[in-house]
């Protein structure tokens, strides 16, 4: 069974949108060496420690959430087997283990890829010309840091750039164990995460879409639908399911575990009129419409009903 964790991405969001695009969570989390400084402080050290030990657990297939101190969740991902990348070949691949590196407080290898042989998730690439440049805590100087920790995921899911906010960490996780670069959370917390940045991010798409349809739509149409539609959403799919209104498809059933959950939500009724609503009725207002259909509803203006594009498929 796999398990679930969220692993923290630093303080800067650079260092998240870096994750995104490789499709990878890293971590700048060493011990001194080098000249520098790094974790230097005897509770660094033991932070270090702990995290590279929390680092060894999580395995191929175990689920990820992308994860920022600021309480708020931005992507899921699963994990996998650490990827050879173009940027590797012709560079130097050493081994090594999590268990002597905490029990050394060093580092053997700081060129190339190092894999950890009881860490099957967990590698270090020193490859990545990406890097950041902070003053370090401990010496005050300039440095460049380069992120070398890392684990890959199959692609990072039902991405939210700005993230969201799910209430029931605090209870489901002690608090030291929140402040690892990797913690464990129970099932029924990722599960609400998902959901959670799975409507904020089809709500995203759909409103970017339903605009996209409709020249001329005023950014405050946009930014008020928008915020009402991730719990309007939910409910609507609630009520109809997941299949799409006009053609039935389905794609849990089709893609498996990778489409499931996903559907678009089409508003029947044009977005500058729910602007000047209260709300939105999920049952009335609503409908879930896989991504062609919703394109060809929009083919006309005003949009074509349901029913009519029914006709088209079926005749």
């Amino acid at each position: 069974m796999p398990a679930f964790w969220c692993v923290h991405f630093d303080a800067e969001e650079r260092v998240l949108e870096h994750g995104f695009q490789e499709s990878l969570w890293l971590m700048q989390y060493q011990y001194s060496h080098g000249g520098h400084a790094y974790q230097g402080g005897r509770k660094q050290i033991t932070a270090a420690s702990k995290n590279w030990n929390a680092l060894r657990e999580i395995k191929p297939g175990d689920w990820l959430v992308a994860y920022l101190r600021s309480k708020r969740f931005f992507a899921i991902g699963k994990a996998i087997e650490p990827r050879s990348r173009e940027r590797h070949h012709g560079q130097p691949h050493r081994e090594d283990t999590v268990e002597r590196t905490v029990k050394e407080h060093a580092h053997r290898f700081l060129s190339g890829v190092v894999r950890y042989a009881d860490a099957p998730a967990f590698y270090e690439d020193f490859t990545d010309s990406w890097s950041r440049r902070v003053t370090n805590d401990f010496s005050h100087q300039p440095e460049v840091w380069r992120y070398p920790q890392r684990i890959d995921v199959d692609g990072w899911r039902e991405v939210v750039r700005s993230g969201v906010e799910v209430k029931g960490l605090a209870d489901a996780v002690p608090r030291p164990q929140i402040r690892l670069a990797a913690f464990q959370i129970p099932k029924p917390l990722f599960e609400t995460i998902k959901l959670q940045l799975q409507a904020e991010y089809h709500s995203a798409e759909e409103i970017e879409a339903e605009t996209h349809f409709k020249e001329g739509a005023v950014k405050q149409v946009r930014v008020n639908a928008y915020e009402r539609n991730a719990e309007a959403r939910k409910a609507g799919i609630a009520h109809y399911g997941r299949k799409c209104a006009v053609c039935r498809f389905d794609f849990g059933e089709r893609y498996g575990e990778l489409g499931e959950g996903f559907i678009h939500v089409h508003h029947l009724r044009e977005l500058a009129t729910i602007a000047q609503q209260y709300g939105v009725n999920p049952i009335e207002d609503l409908r879930p419409v896989c991504p062609n259909c919703h394109a060809m509803l929009h083919r006309k203006v005003p949009a074509m009903s349901i029913e009519e594009l029914k006709a088209v498929v079926y005749g």
